[in-house]
């Protein structure tokens, strides 16, 4: 009877921990959230985990209409809820092109 107390409270102590411990939000999930926001082709994708809160999944975006060249759009997911956190606009690093002194 102890044994089978003992197993229950265990997987009860256990189990929250393996949930936490991964994103609810799969990247097929999140790329669709970031899309929607920000119509574009998916330059960058990076899952960012965090020891205290939820862990992140940022995008850069080429968008559709990219007034800027050399600019993509950066979207932050959250990776429990799906909700945007944040849209920023950032300069695209370039990769050692030769173009770079124009």
């Amino acid at each position: 009877m102890w044994s089978r107390y003992l197993a229950l409270m265990l997987v009860l102590w256990i189990a929250p921990m393996t949930v936490l411990a991964n994103p609810r939000l799969s990247i097929v999930d999140a790329r669709k959230i970031a899309l929607a926001h920000v119509p574009g082709k998916i330059v960058h994708e990076k899952l960012k985990k965090k020891k205290k809160g939820h862990d992140r999944y940022n995008f850069k975006i080429v968008p559709l209409t990219n007034a800027k060249p050399h600019f993509v759009e950066k979207v932050t997911i959250d990776g429990d809820s799906g909700k945007v956190l944040k849209i920023k606009q950032v300069a695209e690093k370039s990769h050692g092109d030769d173009d770079a002194s124009d």
